[in-house]
C-alpha cells in the first residue's frame, strides 16, 4: 500500500513541478508587464537577463556567466509553487514530504541539465536520448521564445498548446515525380 500511495504521491507532484516549471518559465520570465505590476526588483532584474541576456546571446553560452540566477528562478517558482502546499497538505501531508524531496533533487537536476544544454560540459546525462530530446526542444525555445517553456518536465507544453516541433524539411520532389 505504502509503493502505491508512494507512485501516486510522485505522480502528483510531477505533474504539479511541470505546471510550476511551466508557469514560472512563460509568465515570469517572459513577461517584463508581470514583473512591474508585482513590483518586485527580482522578478524585473529575472525577466531582464532571461530575456535580454539569456535568449538574445547565441544558444551556446561557452565562457560566459550564467545569465539568469538560480536564487531568482528558485524563488520565482517558489511563489508560484507555495500557495498549493496548505491545500495538498489538508488532501495528503505524505505527497508534501515528497514534494519536499522532489523539489530539492529536481532544482539541482534543472540547473545541471539547463546549463550542460547551454555549455554542453559533458557531464554523464549528455548523450542521453532523454536529453538529446529535451535539449531540441530547448533550443527550439530559443528559435521560437513564446513556446517549449518547459524544458525538464514538458507535459503542460503537450497540455496548453506551446509546444512545439521542428518544421518538416519539404521533401524534394524529381523531376520525374513532378511532370
Amino acid at each position: 500500500m505504502l509503493a502505491l500511495h508512494l507512485a501516486c504521491s510522485l505522480a502528483f507532484v510531477y505533474i504539479l513541478f511541470s505546471l510550476v516549471e511551466y508557469t514560472t518559465h512563460r509568465w515570469l520570465m517572459h513577461r517584463m508587464k508581470i514583473a512591474r505590476a508585482v513590483g518586485l526588483q527580482f522578478l524585473k532584474d529575472l525577466v531582464k537577463n532571461h530575456m535580454s541576456l539569456h535568449h538574445k546571446r547565441g544558444y551556446d553560452h561557452e565562457g560566459h556567466e550564467e545569465d539568469d540566477h538560480l536564487s531568482h528562478i528558485l524563488i520565482a517558482a517558489a511563489c508560484v509553487g507555495m500557495p498549493m502546499v496548505p491545500i495538498v497538505w489538508l488532501i495528503d501531508p505524505f505527497t508534501v514530504y515528497i514534494g519536499a524531496v522532489f523539489s530539492a533533487v529536481y532544482s539541482v537536476g534543472w540547473w545541471l541539465v539547463h546549463l550542460e544544454m547551454h555549455r554542453k560540459e559533458g557531464r554523464f546525462f549528455a548523450r542521453n536520448a532523454i536529453f538529446r530530446f529535451l535539449e531540441r526542444r530547448h533550443q527550439l525555445h530559443h528559435s521560437y521564445p513564446n513556446t517549449n517553456y518547459n524544458v525538464v518536465l514538458p507535459l503542460w507544453d503537450w497540455l496548453l498548446g506551446t509546444y512545439h516541433v521542428t518544421e518538416r524539411q519539404p521533401r524534394k520532389v524529381s523531376r520525374a515525380t513532378a511532370n
